[in-house]
């Protein structure tokens, strides 16, 4: 065989299933872009959960603040403890720090990174990058507004995105999938007489940004209340994965962009900005 003549191979897809939220994460960064954001950021990353396709984005001023950022993902996410997880990232100097490792191996995560040069092995945080460009470029252009808000219009499209059906899903939303799970509330005794019961059923919609606990909606009460004795309803649980039509697969190739060439799209609005790389 003669070298010039060889070419890079077709990347099978993976057979490997995800069966609940944050058994798997993809993460990736964005190149630096020509325009500093209101906040002065000139980066952001994003965590996509593989189950629910829930997405979380972060702004950087600098490169090497990725660790500080997943850490801050992880609290917010609530990756337990534990818990066998994945975070699929590719060979970015900012991923491969000491302090990082470490703190993965500390915490039970699993890294598994990329081959250099080979993009479509995490497909699905590069697909999704893109459309959260696309989508960004297109506000920024229909209104008028100036480069410097990416930022924030970055911000208000990936809220957008997790509230909007979702082909892979059965078109339910990433956030739906992700939270929406009925649970069980502890009361506690100083809030209830000796007749009353003991706890009260709510609906799981996310966690506490400033405590170590659930936010839990009490229809009844028509409020959230914040706690952390908060009981699983995992029968339902397990009724929404067999719900779904297919397992969730760790795949790259069923994204948003399903089927669409891998070259970002050319686009005049913000220059110098590599493609996929506006978040």
């Amino acid at each position: 065989m003669q070298l010039e003549n060889i070419q890079r191979g077709p990347f099978p897809s993976s057979q490997s299933q995800t069966t609940d939220i944050l058994q798997l994460v993809h993460s990736d960064l964005s190149s630096m872009l020509s325009v500093t954001s209101l906040g002065g950021y000139l980066y952001h990353a994003i965590f996509v959960d593989d189950f629910s396709r829930k997405t979380w984005i972060y702004f950087l001023k600098k490169k090497d603040e990725v660790f500080k950022r997943f850490r801050s993902f992880k609290a917010l996410s609530r990756i337990k403890q534990g818990k066998k997880s994945l975070l699929r990232i590719d060979n970015g100097t900012e991923y491969e720090s000491n302090e990082f490792i470490d703190y993965c191996r500390e915490v039970r995560i699993k890294r598994d990174t990329t081959t250099t040069y080979t993009r479509k092995q995490n497909g699905v945080v590069k697909r999704k990058i893109r459309t959260i460009m696309e989508a960004t470029r297109a506000m920024l252009h229909d209104q008028g507004l100036p480069k410097f808000l990416w930022g924030e219009v970055a911000n208000t499209v990936v809220y957008v995105q997790n509230r909007c059906p979702h082909q892979a899903l059965d078109f339910k939303t990433p956030e739906e999938v992700f939270t929406g799970c009925p649970v069980y509330l502890h009361v506690p005794k100083e809030k209830r007489n000796k007749l009353d019961a003991s706890r009260k059923k709510g609906m799981f919609m996310g966690y506490s940004e400033t405590s170590k606990a659930y936010r839990i909606y009490v229809s009844g009460q028509r409020e959230v209340e914040i706690s952390h004795d908060v009981t699983l309803d995992e029968d339902f649980a397990l009724r929404k994965v067999e719900d779904l039509p297919i397992p969730r697969k760790i795949n790259d190739d069923d994204d948003d962009d399903a089927g669409k060439q891998d070259e970002p799209p050319s686009d005049d609005l913000m220059p110098n900005v590599e493609g996929v790389d506006l978040g």
